[in-house]
């Protein structure tokens, strides 16, 4: 099982604090994913934690750190806007979440899993998505 668990949005003139994240799951289905909203929840911000860790979330009882990749390797920090996503990495074992990543919007998440190309049909793939 593959999981994608997606998108950060502010409301306009919202405080920081109000953030919150709509979680995207995406599980394989034949040779391809099936997406579909698993719910919705907010950002908290962090205290303590370096400057790359843009918040956290509460994911089935556990806090999850969420990473900014550009801010951790030394670019600049991505602007969380309405668009913005996060992928959460699972524990293979426990399937518990340990992280996540912050991601420019939908279509960054996409790349993601296109990069996927050679465990999966291109064709089938866009045809078994289902948003």
């Amino acid at each position: 099982m593959v999981q994608f668990d997606s998108t950060i949005s502010q409301r306009h003139g919202a405080s920081p604090t109000d953030r919150r994240v709509t979680t995207f799951t995406a599980t394989e289905r034949g040779r391809g994913f099936q997406v579909m909203i698993a719910g919705c929840m907010p950002l908290h911000s962090s205290s303590n934690m370096p400057r790359y860790v843009r918040g956290t979330i509460t994911f089935d009882g556990c806090n999850v750190p969420v990473v900014d990749l550009d801010a951790k390797a030394g670019r600049a920090p991505k602007t969380v806007t309405d668009d913005a996503c996060v992928v959460l990495f699972t524990q293979k074992r426990s399937g518990r979440p340990v992280a996540g990543a912050l991601y420019r919007d939908i279509g960054e998440v996409l790349e993601l899993v296109r990069r996927q190309d050679d465990l999966l049909d291109r064709d089938r793939f866009w045809t078994d998505l289902t948003l």
